[in-house]
């Protein structure tokens, strides 16, 4: 509906309806699609659950192999896409910060150095953690979009 509006669309992180690429975004109208086509996946290997579909990490359904947090990738793809727009656009960046394993980089756990902090713990704590870096990687969409008068940009909120 979007794209045939004239939108462009791009979905930045968890697809989580097939992780197989024939039923991935981009077969669902999404331009463009990086992330992962499963749901969780190990924030830094990047992959899913053992099996035919444990590597999931893609670009527009062609498997990639890159380096760094998922969090840290998702926010650059999304942020590099929105500063390319020269259209309306709609981009959805749901991120997969909400799933266990919770494992920050050590520069997140460094806000938390004072605290009692097990990655394997579904704690309140914990999921405060989480909760900061979605809010604070979310900031960082939202100023970029609020910056940039291209277009009257639409985000979805980062649901998970």
């Amino acid at each position: 509906m979007l794209r045939d509006s004239g939108y462009d669309t791009g979905l930045f992180g968890k697809w989580h309806l097939g992780s197989s690429p024939q039923f991935g975004p981009n077969q669902f109208r999404f331009n463009t699609a990086y992330g992962s086509l499963a749901g969780g996946v190990d924030p830094f290997n990047h992959r899913s659950k053992r099996g035919e579909f444990s590597v999931t990490w893609h670009r527009n359904g062609e498997p990639i192999e890159e380096q760094g947090h998922v969090t840290d990738l998702i926010v650059r793809e999304a942020r590099e896409w929105i500063e390319s727009r020269d259209r309306p656009w709609f981009g959805y960046v749901p991120f997969t910060a909400a799933h266990a394993p919770v494992k920050p980089t050590d520069e997140w756990l460094l806000h938390y150095d004072s605290d009692q902090f097990d990655v394997r713990s579904r704690t309140p704590r914990s999921r405060s953690t989480q909760s900061t870096l979605a809010t604070w990687t979310t900031a960082l969409l939202l100023t970029r979009r609020n910056s940039s008068n291209r277009n009257s940009p639409t985000f979805g909120p980062p649901l998970s």
